[in-house]
């Protein structure tokens, strides 16, 4: 974006750009041929169904759920999914002198000494290889010097490091495109960037993981959703929660939810995205059209460490905790809120550079002063008297002649909210004869 080339301001988080009222708006996923376009924002139910979504079909579902909260956000994007393919590559063992041969793939390594073989000897020791390998990826050898590797889930992409081979005669070409849930959100940001949250209907892990991919390269996040009871047992390490906390998502949240058919996902969205970004913690959130699932302490002390989000009765209310992210330490009101006081920066100082007819390098106070009411308008994440702002204390003499600024910096302390609450107390008998 062009405003890109000019502004700019980095928090931990991202540093791309947000429409000023995108925080509030969720997009629901849904594979479908009920629009060309890869979005349509819609109000009412009616509207949905005179696109042709079902009644008793899931996009229909998570809309009412996620206007039927206390609060709902004014319009929701649904976002069309294409149908997941398998990526293929093609590879040639274009020589066959002596040495190692090696193929990664997802960071493991596939290796074959070669030690006077044919390219058809080579050929099947790399297939071998790879598919030894702990990744999800078949190889199959199609001609007498060529093989190829395929993702044994449609949607799920791999990737292809550095090929080393004896004069460079190990080579790939990508025959078949990936087309799974990270292209598609890249091609649904192009189109429109105007959403923040995405959920969506697929429950699948690798979908999840596909998501949560592209959502941590990008100013938003996504809202995943798990019926997988593995997530419950700390003992295991291969359910998608656990799977999120090793790579450290801090753009992906995960809900478990014991039935796909509840929308928990798309119940947090409605009630949390109309709120002003960082001023309310997703914990203690009771919902409206999501039963409560029955957990154990162990159960829940399991989620918890796996930062995955739930939702359990207190009281006469189900109730949805905790917020965290999937990386450790982040929780998404810290990641929403900080992406808007970002955005506010950016967007404040685009507004003064607007709006007066010069700023000299005599008058770079305006500059700070702005920054700080940018971030002390996002009172509800930040303590407002905590805000620092600092200019550069010197300015070389060729960003002077470039007419650019760099290095303000600026620091706030974050109002963190209370999870959790512990109490101890005595009781005295009186009265006793």
């Amino acid at each position: 974006m062009t405003l890109a080339n000019y502004i700019r301001n980095a928090v931990t988080y991202d540093t791309t750009r947000t429409q000023r009222d995108g925080f509030g708006k969720p997009l629901i996923l849904s594979t479908h041929t009920n629009f060309a376009e890869r979005t349509r924002a819609v109000s009412t139910r009616q509207a949905l169904l005179d696109l042709g979504f079902s009644s008793s079909g899931s996009v229909v579902g998570m809309f009412d759920v996620m206007t039927g909260q206390e609060l709902r956000p004014q319009s929701v994007t649904i976002g069309r999914r294409d149908v997941e393919v398998a990526q293929v590559e093609t590879f040639t063992v274009g020589g066959a002198a002596d040495g190692s041969y090696v193929h990664p793939v997802n960071g493991s390594e596939a290796t074959f000494a070669a030690v006077g073989d044919t390219a058809t000897a080579i050929r099947d020791g790399l297939v071998a290889a790879i598919n030894a390998l702990p990744e999800d990826v078949t190889a199959a050898p199609v001609a007498a010097d060529q093989y190829t590797i395929t993702a044994d889930v449609a949607g799920q992409a791999f990737t292809t490091g550095t090929l080393v081979a004896p004069g460079s005669a190990l080579t790939g070409v990508e025959t078949t495109a990936n087309v799974g849930a990270y292209t598609d959100m890249q091609a649904i940001w192009t189109y429109d960037s105007s959403w923040y949250a995405a959920i969506s209907d697929n429950r699948t892990t690798p979908h999840i993981l596909e998501a949560s991919r592209w959502a941590q390269a990008a100013r938003a996040v996504f809202v995943g959703q798990t019926n997988d009871a593995n997530a419950l047992d700390p003992a295991l390490s291969t359910d998608v929660a656990s799977q999120l906390l090793a790579l450290q998502r801090s753009r992906t949240m995960l809900l478990y939810k014991s039935s796909d058919a509840d929308y928990f996902d798309a119940a947090l969205l409605g009630k949390q995205l109309p709120k002003t970004p960082g001023s309310t913690n997703w914990a203690w959130q009771p919902l409206a059209g999501v039963p409560a699932d029955a957990l154990t302490f162990e159960e829940v002390d399991a989620l918890r460490d796996k930062r995955a989000g739930h939702i359990v009765q207190m009281g006469d209310l189900p109730t949805a905790f905790e917020g965290k992210t999937s990386a450790a330490g982040m929780w998404i009101d810290l990641v929403r809120g900080g992406d808007k006081i970002d955005n506010d920066i950016e967007l404040g100082k685009l507004d003064l550079l607007q709006g007066i007819d010069k700023l000299g390098f005599d008058e770079l106070q305006m500059l700070a002063d702005r920054v700080e009411v940018e971030v002390a308008r996002n009172n509800g994440l930040v303590v407002e008297d905590s805000i620092e702002v600092a200019l550069p204390e010197d300015i070389p003499e060729s960003d002077i002649s470039a007419r650019r600024v760099l290095g303000i910096t600026w620091k706030a302390s974050i109002r963190t909210p209370v999870n959790e609450v512990g109490t101890s107390g005595q009781l005295t008998i009186g009265g006793v004869v």
